[in-house]
């Protein structure tokens, strides 16, 4: 409609474009002409300002706006432990993925990368959150690696429950990669796991590294690479002050950078003419 007013009319207008769906989108005339005709494009990651870099557009058209996240409490060690209790997790180490059940969120590259952690860490388990297209695939993958007593699949939950498996885990873990034009926009579920003072494991791919801090807040690994995820978990499973180092870190950064009233603010700026 935006893009009717303006040639009619001259009105301006303002595009919010996101860069999972701008990847399958991009080659689209109507939505490049679109673009091209904006005042202002605003992207969630430095990855989607890239590809509108490769439609030609450039400058200060184009600003990359970060949702905001409120502050979530910290929840008591009794109040962990009274969850890992409930999941039977006492006494282990929790690897946590919260994603849809699709290829490029990389379930099967942390699958392998465990395969080859279990000697080193005999009391890790994997839990996975999520539902999808994936889930007999990942099913037949855990039985054939021998992997059926560490890892726990839940299908969807409810949002509390969810909030209590982040609070539960040690280290959060989503790999994405890019399959077609299916790619991780941003990644919110790391900033859910970091607001949760968690260290973060994810992929050099599409939006993540605007969301990992790598080596402050987190490790970005190669996701196609289930070597590298399995040396980053490795190294994180093995320190828990690394742990609780970079869980901190992620925790700060996400509140003083990625806050409600620090994106309102900047929302607002792009807003006034």
């Amino acid at each position: 409609m935006g893009y009717v007013l303006k040639r009619l009319f001259g009105a301006r207008y303002l595009v919010v474009a996101y860069g999972a769906e701008l990847l399958e989108r991009k080659h689209d005339p109507l939505v490049r002409a679109v673009f091209r005709a904006a005042d202002r494009i605003l992207v969630d990651s430095v990855y989607a300002k890239g590809l509108m870099h490769e439609l030609g557009i450039d400058g200060d058209v184009v600003q990359v706006l970060y949702p905001g996240f409120a502050r979530v409490p910290l929840v008591s060690e009794d109040q962990v432990r009274s969850t890992r209790a409930r999941y039977g997790l006492d006494g282990k180490l929790v690897l946590l993925t919260v994603a849809r059940l699709v290829r490029h969120k990389g379930h099967d590259q942390v699958l392998r990368a465990l395969a080859g952690l279990v000697d080193r860490h005999p009391h890790v388990v994997y839990l996975i959150v999520g539902a999808g297209e994936e889930r007999a695939s990942l099913e037949h993958q855990i039985a054939s690696l021998g992997l059926t007593p560490l890892v726990r699949m839940f299908g969807g939950l409810p949002q509390a429950e969810v909030d209590s498996l982040y609070q539960a885990c040690d280290v959060f873990v989503m790999p994405s990669r890019q399959e077609g034009t299916d790619v991780e926009g941003l990644g919110m579920v790391y900033f859910e796991a970091a607001l949760r003072g968690k260290p973060v494991i994810g992929g050099r791919s599409g939006g993540s590294p605007d969301a990992i801090r790598d080596g402050e807040t987190g490790i970005l690994v190669d996701p196609t690479d289930a070597g590298d995820i399995a040396r980053a978990l490795d190294r994180v499973l093995s320190d828990a002050a690394l742990r609780r180092q970079m869980g901190k870190a992620g925790r700060s950064r996400v509140l003083e950078e990625f806050s409600v009233a620090r994106s309102a603010a900047q929302l607002s700026r792009h807003l006034t003419p």
